[in-house]
């Protein structure tokens, strides 16, 4: 209702809550599919806004993308550059499957930046990021970051331990070959195959293998089991608890905290996480189901 007429006008549409066409610009399969193996396709998809410029995206925020005529999902941004956003997408579902699909040219919706993201560590204090499977992408833009401000120092105090079930799943490998002229990198895969020279074994292992340095701060992404046991891992080796943080992985549908679909104890995910400091996501992730 207006003052001046007394007439009722209805609101117009919340704009977090209607998905902005988004050309993709290029496709890049990261992983391909292998039904026998069990191994899904994973796609990276590089977005452009058709109705203005492309929002940033800090490490660790994510987007609700939407194929249309199919659905929409959650998906942290792997890149975020030149006006375009980088999406690491595993198919898994019909959503993400339309997703995967979607070739250059075509257009998807796109509703974002949501969600807290990693915190930003200072160069002199050491770091650990630790990730499993898919987990590194929402990493992906934090290492860069960390891997640049700590570039040309003797000792980067940077350590990256990269888990994946198998070898053929194993993310990024020419980044990480890359990341690993820059700092210390430890890949290690479940079940290795024939030529694989990398380390065998969970990435909690590899933790317990390394001589890691007092008050560290840690990001963790990957299966929450495995963030648990390479949290407590981390703290035992002195790791400051105040500076590890962990991303959670929930059903988000609205992104805004109205649906509660995503809400853990009394955490709404889509609003509070997906990063979550270590003492308060401690407490969730101790519940086995909410």
């Amino acid at each position: 209702m207006t003052a001046a007429t007394g007439v009722h006008v209805a609101a117009g549409p919340d704009p977090a809550m209607v998905p902005e066409p988004h050309r993709v610009v290029h496709r890049r399969v990261e992983i391909a599919a292998d039904p026998a193996a069990g191994i899904d396709e994973v796609v990276t998809l590089g977005l452009r806004s058709e109705v203005g410029p492309t929002p940033a995206y800090r490490p660790g925020q994510f987007a609700m993308v939407w194929a249309p005529g199919v659905g929409e999902v959650p998906i942290s941004a792997s890149a975020s550059a030149d006006g375009v956003v980088g999406l690491t997408i595993r198919a898994v579902g019909a959503t993400t499957s339309a997703l995967c699909a979607a070739t250059p040219g075509s257009t998807v919706g796109l509703r974002g930046p949501f969600g807290r993201g990693w915190t930003p560590v200072e160069a002199d204090v050491p770091m650990v990021v630790v990730t499993g499977g898919i987990g590194l992408a929402p990493l992906r833009l934090h290492i860069e970051e960390l891997v640049a401000e700590r570039a040309g120092r003797s000792d980067p105090g940077l350590v990256l331990v990269i888990g994946a079930r198998t070898p053929a799943e194993v993310l990024y490998p020419e980044v990480i070959d890359a990341w690993s002229e820059r700092c210390q990198v430890h890949v290690t895969v479940d079940r290795g195959r024939p030529g694989w020279r990398g380390e065998v074994g969970l990435v909690t292992s590899t933790l317990s293998r390394l001589r890691l340095a007092g008050g560290s701060a840690a990001a963790l992404c990957g299966p929450e089991i495995m963030m648990r046991l390479a949290a407590a891992d981390l703290l035992e080796a002195g790791a400051d608890a105040r500076r590890v943080e962990v991303s959670l992985e929930r059903a988000m549908a609205c992104a805004v905290a109205h649906c509660g679909r995503c809400q853990v104890g009394p955490v709404m995910v889509c609003r509070d996480g997906p990063v979550l400091g270590w003492p308060e996501a401690a407490a969730l992730l101790g519940v086995r189901r909410w």
